[in-house]
Order: structure tokens, then C-alpha cells, then sequence
């Protein structure tokens, strides 16, 4: 595992994120959704299709397919950041 960057991979996701979090339990409005993987991507529609709307207002979800490996992970993040302050 430390070979292939996964164990460092996980130290780096322990001190991003304090916990797991589940989209479909979070109560924030989103303008964008952004996801990493295509399994994820049709998960966050299926939800957003299956759920009731509250304000009837468009969110826009894109996916980015980035595999799971710490090159591809930087590179990806890099990617969504450029992305995302246009």
C-alpha cells in the first residue's frame, strides 16, 4: 500500500475532511456538483431526480472521471479548481 501512494492518499483525505459525508443527507443548496466518477455521477442524479424540489432552481452536476491513484488525484484537483473559479 505504500507503494502505490494509497496510505498516503488516506492521510491526505484524514486531514481534508474530519468525516465521511453523504450528499443526500446534506441540507446546503448547491449551484454545482462536481464528482470524480462516473458511478458517483449517476448516484447524485438519481437522487436529484428522486427527490421533491424545493425552489425549483437548476443546479448544473458535472462529472470529471479521475482514477484512483495520487497522480491522477492531484492532477484532477488541480483540473476542478481551474474549473471552478471560472
Amino acid at each position: 500500500y505504500t507503494q502505490n501512494g494509497l496510505l498516503h492518499m488516506l492521510d491526505r483525505n484524514r486531514r481534508i475532511k474530519p468525516e465521511p459525508e453523504r450528499f443526500q443527507i446534506c441540507e446546503e443548496k448547491f449551484d454545482i456538483i462536481i464528482t470524480c466518477e462516473e458511478r458517483v455521477y449517476d448516484q447524485v442524479l438519481e437522487f436529484l431526480e428522486g427527490r421533491i424540489p424545493e425552489e425549483n432552481t437548476p443546479v448544473h452536476v458535472i462529472n470529471i472521471d479521475i482514477q484512483d491513484n495520487h497522480e491522477e488525484a492531484t492532477i484532477g484537483a488541480f483540473m476542478i479548481c481551474e474549473l471552478a473559479v471560472l
